[in-house]
């Protein structure tokens, strides 16, 4: 084993024992230091304390050529600096190679079913337009609106709320349309969290059990699913990163996991009932 891979095991042991972070959370440090110590090696290989800025935005530098998103490498840069953190609380380096270390910002992307390369000038205008008017409800009188909230694109109509499968569904749904999807939310109210969804990516079957693995969304954000265990994903990996590989580590995990069904409490027992006390005797009076 060679130093460097010593050090991150140590670091990842560290992590998980003392500050108490998530099992999703160490795979994603383990990933990210594993990447950049595979980057290491095609420089040569340079020890730990031999470790210097140029390193790092040669590594940056790289995961720009091959497209990777900024939100990605800022993950990244901050796994290695917890790492060189570490190592100089422990005296195993004596300076910071990553102080002057600047990362790309992270872009907010809106909409999540169209690239943000795709998205020019026009998709701009129509976003900040939004809530974008259909018509008048011709049963209530009210407007139809439809925008995109928190969970993706929807209809609202005096309280009443319906899903739309698409950004594009927004600018072109009309009356008619709008009319029928909210009379069907309102007929079938659980559909809307019930429905099966199309998963956000197919990420293919899982090495070892060859179940089909795939993102989806969820209330609270993207998970993984293999159809019976799901793993949410951590914030410190973006959906359009996730690999293979990454995603069984996650289901692998969650399943190794103890469940979180409690055990039901048994009865109380009911508390005997209090003896009374023996009536003391009169004392006799004197004639």
């Amino acid at each position: 084993m060679s130093p460097w891979q010593q050090h991150i095991d140590d670091f990842i042991f560290y992590i998980e024992k003392n500050k108490r972070m998530s099992i999703h959370t160490t795979v994603a440090y383990r990933g990210d230091l594993e990447q950049f110590l595979a980057f290491l090696n095609s420089l040569g290989n340079p020890s730990v304390n031999q470790l210097k800025a140029t390193h790092v935005r040669a590594w940056m530098s790289d995961m720009m050529q091959h497209k990777i998103a900024p939100r990605s490498i800022h993950r990244k840069i901050s796994s290695l600096r917890a790492l060189v953190k570490h190592l100089r609380k422990d005296g195993i380096i004596d300076h910071d190679p990553l102080i002057k270390i600047s990362v790309p910002k992270t872009p907010k992307h809106l909409v999540k079913d169209i690239p943000a390369e795709d998205i020019g000038l026009e998709w701009a205008v129509k976003l900040l337009s939004l809530p974008r008017t259909v018509g008048t409800h011709p049963e209530s009188g009210e407007p139809i609106t439809a925008s995109i909230g928190r969970y993706g694109p929807y209809l609202a109509h005096n309280g009443k709320y319906a899903r739309l499968q698409s950004t594009t569904e927004v600018f072109e749904t009309g009356m008619n349309s709008a009319v029928a999807k909210l009379a069907e939310a309102a007929a079938n109210p659980g559909r809307g969290r019930g429905a099966a969804r199309a998963p956000l990516k197919e990420l293919g079957k899982h090495p070892r059990t060859k179940a089909e693995l795939k993102l989806m969304e969820g209330r609270f954000g993207p998970y993984v699913t293999d159809g019976t265990t799901n793993a949410t994903l951590p914030k410190s990996i973006a959906p359009d990163e996730l690999t293979l590989e990454e995603a069984a580590q996650l289901i692998d995990a969650r399943a190794a996991m103890p469940s979180k069904t409690k055990k039901k409490a048994a009865p109380k027992k009911k508390a005997a009932p209090k003896k009374k006390a023996a009536a003391k005797p009169k004392a006799k009076t004197a004639k």
